[in-house]
């Protein structure tokens, strides 16, 4: 074989190389994609079990009927935990929409309202943990329900969303 023979045979070779390095980094990000989709997927079972539960069904006809209708007073301590659990849980729910685990419209879509009558009801009692606190507090929460607010508007302009 001649010189300009065995060039050929070595871009040929270099061209084959790239080629497999292209298809494998395209699996790879096809993987990646799919591990994501399994994760975002697994984190919305979780949550919206969460949401559904007996227990979060409990404290939510709790906050809205039995609690008292200024939150910010002085409450027996098994009230104020059914407000920290509401809190909480929408504080989980802001941080899990915000960073993309669950799209905004895959959660609006069921639960904009209901997250937009809770925070109604629990923010005095945030502003007020706010001033004691002196520090961020609900900030994903409160996040969320501003998405939602504008998620309601685009899908229904003029909407007012029924509060307790």
């Amino acid at each position: 074989m001649t010189t300009n023979d065995w060039a050929a045979v070595g871009a040929l070779a270099a061209a084959v190389q790239t080629l497999i390095l292209i298809i494998a980094g395209l699996a790879a990000a096809v993987q990646v994609r799919e591990a994501r989709r399994s994760r975002t997927l697994a984190a919305q079972v979780q949550l919206f079990a969460e949401l559904d539960s007996e227990q979060a069904q409990t404290e939510r006809h709790r906050l809205y009927r039995e609690l008292p209708d200024d939150l910010t007073g002085t409450m027996p301590r098994s009230q104020e935990i059914v407000v920290e659990r509401m809190v909480a849980q929408g504080n989980f729910m802001g941080s899990m929409v915000r960073a993309k685990n669950i799209s905004l419209d895959q959660f609006a879509l069921s639960r904009a309202r209901g997250t937009i009558r809770s925070w109604e009801r629990v923010k005095p009692w945030v502003e007020k943990q706010r001033q004691l606190r002196m520090t961020p507090f609900a900030d994903q929460y409160e996040w969320l329900v501003g998405e939602c607010q504008q998620w309601v508007e685009k899908q229904n302009p003029g909407e007012i969303v029924r509060l307790f």
